[in-house]
């Protein structure tokens, strides 16, 4: 491990039931070891790493990278949701619609957070309210429910130059 890296945790929910089920995306900024004949434990210092994501913008940007900046309605929530497992929701939005398959094709997979649920989101249709979104079903654990709010899962924030 070297410290100032970023470090993920995976199926936290796993082992504490009451943590998001999200990914958890960390700095380590610490850490202590204990080794005896049996175990080694280790204990970490972090800090969130959602200060240092800075989104990227351009051609070459890799469209399901955590980076990629996307731009996101003023309000999105599920009109019809699916249960565990499925593959399509229909969401309405306030102010600019979600972008489309059709129009935008390569920034498709985007990886949504609906209602605390990270899901990979492989196509959105339709031009008027609601828009139908496409989901692969095995990142879907849990079911959806209308009223679920949806949002860009791992926003970027744009950088600023130091001067």
């Amino acid at each position: 491990m070297e410290l100032f890296n970023r470090i993920d945790i995976q199926n936290i929910d796993v082992v504490r039931t009451q943590q998001p089920h999200n990914l958890i995306s960390a700095v380590l900024e610490g850490y202590t070891e204990t080794i005896n004949q049996f175990t080694w434990m280790v204990s970490a210092n972090t800090s969130p790493f959602n200060g240092w994501r800075v989104g990227l913008v351009g051609t070459d940007v890799e469209p399901s990278s955590f980076y990629t900046l996307r731009a996101e309605p003023d309000s999105a929530v599920v009109t019809s949701g699916c249960a565990a497992g499925g593959t399509s929701i229909t969401v309405t939005t306030t102010g600019p619609r979600w972008i489309t398959t059709a129009d935008h094709p390569n920034d498709f997979p985007m990886y949504l957070d609906i209602g605390g649920t990270v899901v990979q989101c492989t196509g959105i249709t339709g031009t008027g309210q609601p828009q139908t979104f496409t989901l692969t079903g095995g990142t879907v654990k849990y079911a959806i429910g209308s009223g679920f709010p949806v949002q860009i899962a791992w926003p970027g924030f744009v950088g600023q130059e130091a001067t």
